[in-house]
């Protein structure tokens, strides 16, 4: 439900912590920090314990959320993403920024799951085709979906440390383009 939007009165409960606000809000947008989550975390058993630590901080931190900074989803996206970097990197594992293959439609998955999957395939294509040649192998080894930098340093045949360099190279251009951070976000 990324478009709905919660009533200034469920949104001024949310901020002051009472049930209905919270209810509301989670009701709203639940599906959007579930798509944030599944970015990240692998399992369904991290996903939804992800989940539940995400909307408790949601409820701790409520009365935080200044609606003249921006939309609550950004808020709520913003602390899923920062919470799931959290959590992985407590477990030792390395966060991955963007995942094309959690947004690929799953058995049984609506035609909206299939045009939004075909829509980031499109912006990643497109990103890919504006990266210096190194980056955009880089890219295609594996860089933003969680492979290990000795793979990719072996596959590029470069150190590790380059593998690295390149890896916050090309997720900084990541994140200056346009196009795929309304994809992804």
């Amino acid at each position: 439900m990324s478009g709905a939007t919660v009533s200034p009165e469920d949104l001024d409960a949310f901020r002051t912590g009472r049930r209905e606000g919270f209810e509301r809000v989670f009701r709203e947008h639940g599906s959007d920090v579930r798509r944030v989550v599944e970015r990240f975390m692998t399992s369904a058993f991290e996903q939804d314990d992800a989940l539940q630590d995400i909307w408790l901080n949601a409820w701790r931190q409520s009365a935080s959320f200044i609606a003249e900074r921006g939309p609550l989803v950004g808020w709520l996206r913003t602390l899923a993403a920062n919470r799931c970097r959290d959590l992985l990197r407590a477990r030792g594992r390395e966060p991955v920024e963007l995942d094309d293959a959690a947004d690929a439609p799953s058995p049984g998955a609506g035609p909206e799951d299939a045009a939004r999957s075909s829509e980031l395939q499109r912006a990643l294509d497109a990103f890919a085709a504006t990266l210096p040649p190194d980056e955009a192998a880089a890219l295609k080894a594996g860089i933003l979906t969680g492979v290990p930098h000795q793979e990719i340093a072996a596959a590029l045949g470069v150190s590790v440390r380059q593998s690295k360099y390149l890896k916050r190279k090309v997720l900084a251009r990541a994140l200056a383009d346009p196009t795929l951070c309304r994809v992804v976000l």
